[in-house]
């Protein structure tokens, strides 16, 4: 039997091919060289790279064969680069176990199954097309009204020129409540987004200026930079079709990773360019799964630090991510948040694994039965990235992973219309 591979997807195989090959050479020249102090090391093994490449290759032939939902590919694709590949890699230089490559494996392969043959058929209440772009404005302004009266006299104009950040941020701890927590998130990832989507489709500029006019002013009340990173690739995603959308993707990674080493090459104390792109990006998170499994491998938290805490005695004084940064980093005051593939494992060992996966894998199953339009993808991008350094329920209550849910069954069914405009 011949197999016939689509030459698109085959493109991006290739694509994801080489930023394997890159992403290997800057964790040999680059991370462990200059971050083996953090827990980096380089114990390659052909053999490990035998196991995790021949895995990875096979996924790769599976996914560019078999036929997939658009979305589904698109979330499988990003999940791939963010956590596969880094994890393939650290596999490989003996810095993870292979039960932490087989998690992501098990997450990866839950989006792709449960995504791409559960379908739910959802039934809801529709609202007009001409009535949920007034909504969306509607609703923000109201949102954001206290945020105005709180945070305006607080205001600080050089955060757009990315100073006094922390001190900005060093306000907003003070003035938070529950309401801002919330909310900040849901203006950020999910209403003003929505509200920008839908101004560009029906051409509104007004209220398009009004939508970036939001992102800024919700930058200003907190300094977060992720809200001004969140509008860019709201919009880089909303342009092209799914293919496009992740070879471009694909293609300027590579590019700015290697543009990030020959700038270190070319003056080797500029660490912090490929560091973020390259280390922050790719290699950290895995680190972190290595020291969450060593921490909790025979002590389970049983979700007792979080929606267990009315039924379960948490066992420590500080959030986890507060003590895995006080052992592993000698830093009390560190956050080492990391993602769903941790999380599960740190709650109930590999059944959180498993139970995380198959929740994730039913989530993106639902969304992908709405039949949205590409040009809300960027959203789910911001979603992910969330999944993939958050814990689950962090993700679903602070992050507005349920929020996002819950307006897409609104706002975004049956969007794909937009996709031929």
């Amino acid at each position: 039997m011949q197999i016939l591979i689509n030459k698109n997807k085959f493109q991006i195989l290739i694509l994801l091919v080489i930023l394997f090959i890159v992403l290997s050479l800057v964790y040999t020249f680059f991370v462990v060289e200059n971050y083996s102090y953090m827990g980096f090391s380089s114990n390659f093994s052909f053999s490990r790279l035998l196991v995790s490449f021949s895995i990875l290759s096979f996924t790769l032939f599976l996914i560019s064969y078999v036929k997939i939902n658009d979305f589904i590919y698109f979330i499988g694709i990003i999940y791939f680069v963010l956590a596969i590949i880094p994890s393939s890699i650290t596999y490989s230089n003996q810095l993870i176990s292979v039960s932490i490559l087989f998690s992501h494996y098990f997450i990866f392969y839950s989006i792709f199954l449960i995504g791409n043959y559960i379908h739910f058929p959802v039934k809801l209440f529709s609202i007009k097309e001409n009535n949920k772009l007034i909504l969306v404005v509607l609703f923000s302004f109201i949102m954001i009204i206290p945020f105005i009266i709180k945070f305006f006299p607080h205001i600080n104009l050089k955060n757009l020129l990315l100073q006094d950040i922390y001190e900005t941020r060093a306000i907003q701890k003070k003035i938070n409540t529950p309401y801002y927590g919330y909310t900040y998130s849901i203006l950020c990832k999910v209403f003003v987004p929505i509200l920008i989507v839908y101004s560009i489709v029906y051409k509104n500029y007004k209220i398009l200026l009004f939508g970036f006019f939001l992102l800024i002013f919700l930058f200003l009340c907190g300094a977060h930079k992720s809200v001004l990173l969140g509008s860019i690739l709201l919009v880089f995603f909303y342009f092209g079709n799914v293919i496009n959308k992740l070879k471009m993707f694909l293609s300027l990674t590579i590019i700015i990773i290697i543009a990030s080493y020959v700038f270190y090459v070319i003056n080797n104390e500029s660490l912090l360019p490929l560091s973020i792109f390259a280390r922050r990006a790719f290699f950290v998170p895995s680190l972190l799964d290595s020291f969450y499994f060593d921490f909790f491998e025979d002590n389970p938290l049983y979700w007792s630090g979080s929606i267990g805490r009315n039924f379960i005695e948490y066992s420590y004084d500080k959030p986890v991510p507060y003590i895995i940064g006080e052992v592993y980093f000698s830093d009390p005051e560190m956050a080492a948040n990391n993602g769903i593939v941790s999380d599960g494992f740190s709650n109930a060992g590999f059944l959180g694994v498993i139970i995380n996966g198959l929740f994730l894998g039913f989530y993106m199953s639902v969304i992908k039965s709405l039949n949205i339009s590409h040009k809300f993808y960027g959203l789910y991008f911001l979603l992910l990235i969330s999944i993939i350094s958050s814990s689950l329920p962090v993700v679903l209550l602070t992050h507005s992973g349920i929020a996002l849910l819950i307006f897409a069954l609104i706002f975004q069914k049956n969007t794909s219309k937009f996709d031929s405009l």
